[in-house]
């Protein structure tokens, strides 16, 4: 039994400096790249320029892990597997949640990033709205929340404006001049968008044929929705 623990022990210290050692190697100029499908051409390439210059500088793998997190903070994990041959090093990146602005891309760590480092094909089906600039930098909580809340259909069925923490304002694409309003920290079910349907079915009937004006279902009131016109 002590021999066997012995035996365990060397093991696991053999195995530890292994490691070590295969990470303080230098970065040959024979190395695989497996990307994310997540990550556009443009980001692809900005990685592997980077991963040229450390081959040119010598760099070890643990530094190189390390400069790459740094620099992409759209990868969310980076392997490296050692070979006699090559170097394969497989990329994941953090998962895009929605569109905001047209130009920025929410991912899952919780902040936001250029659109341009991830494929267009991969997030073109993504939620999108648009979010004042004003409170952009501090927008994380609203756009968690309506990640949380909005059900995905409805998506399809509405754009959505953040002006601040008070007003989100969701415009029908059916019929632009009807839009619902809520705040930042209500719920929005999709029980309380059935009851906006109902009433812009009400107004259609007789309001909306007026082509100058525009309706709006106010939700921010406690049991009951406001409607009136703009």
């Amino acid at each position: 039994m002590k021999c066997s623990m012995i035996l365990i022990f060397f093991t696991a210290i053999l195995l530890l400096g292994v490691r070590w050692c295969l990470f303080a190697v230098c970065m040959n100029n024979t190395f695989h790249v497996d990307y994310d499908d997540y990550l556009s051409p443009m980001s692809q390439s900005l990685i592997h320029d980077q991963l040229l210059g450390a081959v040119q500088k010598k760099k070890s793998l643990s530094s190189i892990i390390t400069e790459l997190k740094q620099t992409h903070t759209h990868i969310k994990d980076i392997a490296i597997a050692y070979r006699p041959t090559d170097i394969k090093i497989k990329l994941t990146s953090h998962e895009p949640q929605c569109i905001v602005n047209e130009s920025l891309v929410f991912i899952d760590a919780g902040y936001l990033l250029d659109r341009s480092l991830f494929a267009e094909e991969e997030i073109a089906s993504l939620p999108s709205f648009v979010i004042s600039q004003d409170i952009l930098p501090d927008s994380v909580h609203i756009i968690s929340h309506i990640l949380q809340q909005v059900p995905t259909p409805l998506y399809n069925d509405y754009t959505i404006h953040v002006k601040n923490k008070h007003t989100i304002t969701f415009t029908s694409k059916s019929d632009e001049r009807f839009s619902v309003i809520a705040a930042g920290d209500q719920s929005l079910s999709s029980v309380l968008f059935e009851h906006c349907a109902m009433v812009k079915n009400d107004i259609t009937k007789n309001e909306l044929k007026d082509k100058n004006g525009a309706w709006v279902a106010d939700t921010r009131f406690a049991h009951y929705i406001v409607a009136y016109k703009t």
